[in-house]
């Protein structure tokens, strides 16, 4: 993630928005994620299923979807602060 730095923009969606820095970030909050699922009690595959139902129920409709993922902030944090960074300061930009 610090290489991107060279990518300017006039705000943190806006960053977020090039491709260049949003693939990144989607690779580092999946590795986050199944890092999370390893380190649980719950089972990866479990984990996967439920982000792929998400994204696809989002892609479908843009109403609310019925799944959920619980996450703990703390837990990205301490894990992947640049992610929890951007999280706090432009949440819907990220989490698209």
């Amino acid at each position: 993630m610090e290489q991107l730095s060279d990518i300017k923009a006039k705000s943190i969606v806006e960053w977020i928005a090039h491709d260049r820095v949003r693939r990144p970030i989607v690779r580092h909050f999946r590795h986050f994620l199944t890092t999370m699922a390893r380190q649980s009690t719950v089972n990866v595959s479990v984990v996967l299923e439920k982000v792929s139902v998400i994204f696809m129920e989002t892609k479908v409709s843009s109403s609310a979807n019925s799944e959920s993922l619980e996450v703990s902030y703390l837990h990205l944090a301490m894990s992947k602060p640049i992610l929890a960074y951007f999280l706090t300061n432009s949440p819907t930009a990220i989490l698209k």
